[in-house]
C-alpha cells in the first residue's frame, strides 16, 4: 500500500484535492468547480458534496492508497454562521468588503473577520441571535468529517486577527459564538463513521487542522527565509516576503498599501502588497516598486496558482518585471502547504522548516530577457 495524506483547498469558486506521500508527489488530483457563488446555500451544498465527489474520485484514480490524515485549508477572512444544529443560513465571503462598518477606521479592532459580522449583525439581526457558531470553510468541513468545532489559526500571534474577548467587547460580538481557536496542525478529530462511508475512506482517520489559503501558499511554496519571495495567485494575488525582525522594525508602511504579518515561521514576518486586481500586470509591477521603495527590491520569486500553469503568461511576468520566476513542481502550493501540515501531525516532520525541505521542489526556473521588456 502507499501511504499518503489527502489535502484539499477550498477556493471561492472551486476546491481542489490530491493525495500526496512525504515526498512532495501529488499520486492523483481532481478539481470541482463550485456551480454558484452567488447563492449563500448552494455554495456550501456545493462544497459538502463537491468534497465528497472529488475524494472518490482521486481514490479511483489510484489504487493500493492508505490515506494516513486529511488536511484542508479555505479562502478567507470568510465566515459562515451556524444554527444550533450546524446548518449554514448565510455565508460572509471575505472579497464582500465591509467598508460601511462602524469600526471600520477603528485601529484598535485588528481582526479581518469580526467586521464583516458585525455588518451581519446590523443587517441581520434575527439572524445573528439565531447564530450559534461562526466558522470558517474548512473547520466547518473539517467539523462536517467528524472533527471538535475549532477555529485554526496560523499560530497564537494570529489570534488577534481573527477575534480576542477585547475585540468582541469594543465591537459587542458575542465571543461565545466563536469555538475555541487551535493551532495549525493540531489533530481535531478523526474521521467519523458516517464521513468514510461517504468518502469510501477508513473511519478514524485524523483530522489536521488546516489554516488560510495564502499561509498555505507560503508554506507549500517554500518561502519560509529572510528575502524569499511568493506570487500568490488566484481571484486574489499577493506578493509574499518573508523578512526578519530587524528588517521588520526598520520599515514605514503607513503610506503604502501593503500589510505586515507574522510569518509561520518563529521570529519572521510576512510583508505583502495585496493587487486589485489579480493578474493584471500593470498592477503587478506597482506591487514591484512598492517593495523597492522599501529598499527591498525582488528579484526573484516562486509563484503560487492558476496563474503559474501558463508558459507564457510566466514568460511575460519575468521579462516586463525583470524577476526570476520559479515554478514550484506542485503549482498548488496550498495542497503541499497542507500535506506538510498533515505529515507533520503525524509525526513525519519536526517541524516547518524540515517539511518544506523535504516536499517542496521547483520544477522550473524562467530567467527574465530585458529585450522583450522594450
Amino acid at each position: 500500500m502507499i501511504s499518503c495524506v489527502l489535502t484539499a483547498d477550498i477556493g471561492s469558486t472551486s476546491l481542489k484535492c490530491a493525495l500526496m506521500d512525504n515526498r512532495g508527489n501529488i499520486l492523483s488530483y481532481d478539481k470541482f468547480r463550485f456551480g454558484s457563488t452567488n447563492n449563500n446555500n448552494l455554495y456550501t451544498a456545493d462544497l459538502e458534496n463537491g468534497f465528497y465527489k472529488t475524494v472518490k474520485n482521486i481514490k479511483n484514480n489510484i489504487t493500493n492508497t492508505c490515506v494516513e490524515a486529511i488536511c484542508i485549508s479555505g479562502n478567507g477572512p470568510t465566515s459562515i454562521p451556524l444554527d444550533s444544529g450546524f446548518k449554514s443560513d448565510e455565508l460572509l465571503f471575505w472579497y464582500d468588503s465591509p467598508v460601511n462598518s462602524d469600526f471600520a477606521n477603528n485601529t484598535i479592532i485588528k481582526s479581518f473577520f469580526l467586521p464583516h459580522i458585525i455588518l451581519f449583525k446590523k443587517n441581520n439581526p434575527q439572524k445573528y441571535n439565531k447564530t450559534c457558531c461562526f466558522m470558517t470553510p474548512n473547520d466547518w468541513l473539517l467539523r462536517l468529517l467528524g472533527a471538535e468545532p475549532v477555529t485554526s489559526i496560523p499560530s497564537d500571534l494570529y489570534k488577534p486577527y481573527y477575534y480576542d474577548a477585547g475585540q468582541c467587547r469594543i465591537t459587542g460580538i458575542d465571543i461565545n459564538k466563536f469555538p475555541i481557536q487551535i493551532i495549525m496542525g493540531t489533530i481535531a478529530g478523526v474521521l467519523s463513521a458516517e464521513a468514510a462511508k461517504k468518502t469510501e475512506l477508513t473511519a478514524g482517520i485524523p483530522l489536521v487542522a488546516g489554516t488560510p489559503d495564502f499561509i498555505s501558499a507560503i508554506i507549500g511554496s517554500g518561502t519560509s527565509k529572510p528575502g524569499m519571495v511568493c506570487d500568490r495567485t488566484g481571484r486574489s494575488e499577493g506578493i509574499n516576503m518573508c523578512i526578519d525582525s530587524v528588517c521588520k522594525k526598520k520599515l514605514d508602511i503607513t503610506n503604502c498599501k501593503m500589510r505586515i504579518l507574522p510569518h509561520v515561521i518563529n521570529n519572521y514576518w510576512n510583508l505583502s502588497a495585496v493587487l486589485p486586481d489579480s493578474g493584471n500586470m500593470d498592477e503587478f509591477c506597482r506591487a514591484l516598486d512598492s517593495f523597492k521603495q522599501l529598499g527591498l527590491p525582488i528579484k526573484e520569486m516562486t509563484i503560487s496558482g492558476g496563474q503559474g500553469v501558463t508558459p507564457e503568461k510566466n514568460r511575460i511576468k519575468s521579462d516586463l518585471s525583470g524577476c526570476i520566476i520559479n515554478i514550484p513542481e506542485n503549482i498548488n502550493t496550498e495542497l503541499t502547504g497542507n500535506a506538510i501540515l498533515a505529515y507533520m501531525a503525524l509525526g513525519k516532520f519536526t517541524g516547518l522548516q524540515e517539511g518544506i525541505a523535504g516536499m517542496t521542489r521547483i520544477r522550473e526556473t524562467v530567467i527574465p530577457n530585458t529585450e522583450n521588456k522594450k
